[in-house]
């Protein structure tokens, strides 16, 4: 298949990380990948490092004639087949210039917040898109019941490469947050939660940036907690978390999060907030701990069992990274979305 994907986003989150894994997994599968995206992209680098075609451009105003002339002979010259976009201008530029072309186009929603089912987007999406991908069934169930999407709905969990197993074992537990640092993601009740306990032996590094990085360090500041809270700034997740021993997202919304995949796969024990498609990842108990994004004092409880019980954090850390291999590994994801991108192209 020759298939290009489009990011218009400006910072990396979540779907930019599932678009960059899967369009490396097609490229090793054979296919022909190609990946558009804004000028001066972290995405720009990555795709050279793993040779994958990159074409970062300036996408100006949604609909713009130039911008999807200048797809319409990108799709020529690379005999596309199918266009993979996020929201937003990706889709008002390459999406549309698909949709002229005859393309099949795929949509990536990657939470609630990212549609509203407005007069605009329900054209948008009658006409302009063939497929949206979901990354949770919570997402699905959430858009199925818009007229307009739940005949083109499809979900597929968020996948990634999985490390070999690497169970840290540090003497002071470090726990970690890797997030793009929003209001969303409640770090600062996070702080305030650790500001609490001073009786036990603990460090927090926090990796990520966002408009919350820096009221986050005065808050730490404020807390008393400069020696025991560390901010990374940008990081590699898996390089950050080899020796992290708890992941913490204490979150109020999400879809499927990449970072508490992150975590088991990097063989981290689980604390997530019990929203979105975080229960189809962790089962409260098993392989992980949920808690009550509302009620800090349920993180609390699992942060202090977490740090006193060390028999207990080893299970959830083993119990968690076989989730990862059996449910959330490339090789186990991907090739059922190669497959329905196929079956989408009439190839089933």
């Amino acid at each position: 298949m020759n298939i290009v994907f489009i990011n218009a986003t400006r910072q990396w989150a979540g779907v930019k990380t599932w678009m960059f894994n899967l369009a490396d997994f097609l490229n090793h599968r054979g296919h022909c990948v190609s990946v558009v995206c804004r000028e001066h992209d972290d995405l720009v680098a990555e795709c050279r490092k793993y040779r994958i075609a990159c074409y970062p451009i300036r996408f100006g105003a949604d609909f713009s004639p130039r911008t999807m002339a200048w797809f319409w002979r990108l799709y020529e010259k690379q005999r596309t087949e199918a266009v993979i976009t996020n929201i937003s201008k990706g889709f008002r530029t390459g999406g549309i210039a698909a949709k002229l072309k005859g393309l099949l186009h795929i949509n990536r929603l990657g939470a609630t917040g990212d549609l509203k089912p407005s007069y605009k987007n329900r054209v948008l999406y009658t006409h302009g898109a063939d497929r949206v991908f979901v990354c949770s069934r919570s997402l699905f169930n959430h858009f199925s019941s818009w007229d307009f999407l739940h005949d083109k709905l499809r979900w597929f969990h968020n996948a990634l490469n999985v490390p070999e197993f690497n169970m840290a074992g540090n003497p002071i537990t470090k726990f970690a947050v890797v997030a793009k640092l929003s209001k969303r993601k409640q770090v600062d009740r996070v702080l305030q939660t650790f500001a609490r306990i001073a009786d036990l032996p603990w460090e927090l590094h926090i990796g990520g940036f966002g408009t919350e990085l820096e009221p986050l360090q005065h808050l730490a500041r404020e807390l008393q907690l400069d020696g025991q809270v560390h901010f990374a700034g940008k990081v590699d997740p898996f390089l950050f978390l080899e020796d992290k021993d708890v992941g913490i997202l204490y979150s109020s919304s999400e879809g499927l999060p990449n970072s508490v995949i992150e975590y088991m796969a990097c063989s981290c024990a689980v604390i997530a907030a019990n929203v979105g498609g975080i229960p189809e990842i962790v089962t409260s108990g098993v392989d992980g701990l949920l808690v009550d994004p509302c009620d800090s004092g349920t993180l609390e409880t699992a942060i202090r069992s977490l740090i006193s019980d060390v028999r207990r954090r080893e299970e959830l850390i083993h119990k968690g990274y076989q989730t990862v291999r059996q449910r959330f590994s490339r090789e186990v994801v991907f090739p059922k979305v190669e497959a329905e991108i196929q079956c989408a192209l009439g190839r089933c």
